[in-house]
């Protein structure tokens, strides 16, 4: 409170940057930064209201860490994360966004089982990616094509006939 500073006297010239000035704490140190705040950068340049540790606060210390929003540096297979704007980077600036932080690969149809007749498992299983990094992300909309039926097949060599209802026959 400056108004209980008191110079050595009645004149101005009396006071001095001893009595009237005071070293304000720093962020160094400082612990209470909440998700998705980060400790902001070079904590010991970062100066706080006071000359006390209590002195300092989350406006004056934190800054919120940049997300995965707008991230495209995902390379294929990997996908970015279903809610970028959730995800929090390691800084508060884009840059320290990564492929690590913002990207997941996907599961693949490799070994998926619930293709139901009359689908089939897609060719190169392996190379044919779900939505998720989980199997149960994957489903038959994404694993499985309708097999082929014998309508329009023409090749059945004498006596060989084409089947009655040749669009009920997959292939």
């Amino acid at each position: 409170d400056p108004s209980k500073v008191h110079c050595k006297g009645a004149a101005e010239d009396t006071c001095s940057e001893e009595t009237c000035c005071f070293k304000p704490s720093t962020c160094e140190g400082y612990t209470e930064c909440m998700i998705p705040f980060l400790l902001k950068k070079d904590p010991s340049k970062v100066h706080c209201k006071g000359p006390a540790k209590s002195d300092c606060n989350g406006d004056t210390c934190c800054i919120k860490a940049a997300t995965c929003e707008g991230y495209a540096e995902c390379r294929a297979p990997l996908r970015l994360v279903e809610d970028p704007s959730k995800v929090h980077c390691k800084g508060a600036a884009e840059d320290t966004c990564s492929e690590e932080t913002c990207c997941f690969k996907p599961s693949t149809c490799e070994g998926y089982t619930e293709c139901m007749i009359p689908f089939l498992l897609k060719k190169d299983p392996s190379k044919v990616h779900c939505k998720g990094p989980a199997k149960s992300d994957c489903n038959g909309d994404t694993c499985c094509i309708k097999a082929a039926t014998c309508e329009g097949y023409a090749e059945c060599r004498a006596p060989l006939r084409l089947v009655e209802d040749p669009s009920k026959v997959h292939c």
